[in-house]
């Protein structure tokens, strides 16, 4: 059963998980204040086979990228007059992986 358990894992892990079927959760500390801030959970993409659990930190004029145990993996920081484009791939867009989000900034690199 464990090694069944541990090639179900790395299959998932190789593939992406068909995040569609989860349920989207998105939390914020405090509504109504304005530094709200918005975590949620995704699957962070790195190389054609491996993929990688990481918590998703919405602020104003920044987005921080962290492990599940919380240290900070990248952070972007945006000026207030910057212009940021956010695509969001169909869900099952393939059978193999889910969907995808591409975050853009003009003259920076892509997220």
């Amino acid at each position: 059963c464990l090694c069944i358990g541990c090639v179900l894992i790395q299959r998932r892990r190789r593939m992406g998980w068909d995040s569609s079927f989860d349920n989207i959760s998105v939390t914020a500390a405090d509504r109504q204040s304005e530094n709200d801030r918005f975590h949620f959970n995704v699957l962070e993409w790195l190389q054609e086979s491996y993929v990688r659990q990481v918590v998703v930190e919405l602020s104003p004029g920044a987005l921080t990228l962290r492990k599940p145990r919380g240290a900070i993996l990248r952070k972007a920081l945006f000026s207030e007059d910057v212009e940021i484009v956010v695509h969001h791939s169909e869900p099952n867009s393939t059978s193999t992986h889910g969907p995808y989000c591409l975050i853009k900034q003009k003259r920076a690199y892509d997220l």
